[in-house]
């Protein structure tokens, strides 16, 4: 009789501590969910698609890139890639950008002498694990001469 009574203890310890495990299982899961939720828009980019419309053969154009850090930490951005040589850039990397810093990426981008349809890419590489990479975009539609361009006055 004694035996069962020691046995039966014993399960039920084993199985309050499997619970205790599995509780502390999900609050850590939950927990980790919200910081991931949270660091996910730790760079947040006032307009990630810059599309200037209809533009000229052989014009070009400066602008940038508005961003700010909403995360509670710093974020290095270790390096930054350009697609083409007929875009450039005085952003300089790696720079460490403060909590609730907003800072700029600007650039010129040189269009082609042919018309069509010019997508351009700026990579941005940090270390924010669930932000290693931020793409911005500079979307353009180069139209003939003989065609009147987006505010264009003839």
């Amino acid at each position: 009789m004694l035996g069962r009574i020691r046995f039966g203890k014993t399960i039920a310890w084993v199985g309050a501590v499997l619970c205790l495990a599995a509780l502390i299982y999900l609050i850590r899961g939950v927990s980790a969910k919200l910081i991931t939720a949270r660091q996910a828009t730790a760079l947040v980019v006032e307009k990630s698609i810059l599309d200037f419309g209809t533009v000229r053969p052989d014009s070009s154009v400066d602008s940038e890139f508005r961003l700010v850090n909403h995360h509670d930490r710093p974020i290095n951005i270790n390096g930054s890639q350009i697609a083409c040589d007929c875009m450039t850039s005085t952003f300089v990397a790696p720079r460490l950008i403060a909590p609730g810093e907003s800072f700029s990426i600007p650039f010129n981008l040189h269009f082609p002498e042919k018309s069509g349809r010019v997508e351009r890419d700026i990579m941005l590489y940090t270390n924010n694990i669930e932000q290693r990479t931020l793409k911005l975009v500079v979307l353009a539609e180069v139209v003939p001469k003989d065609t009147k361009a987006k505010n264009e006055s003839r």
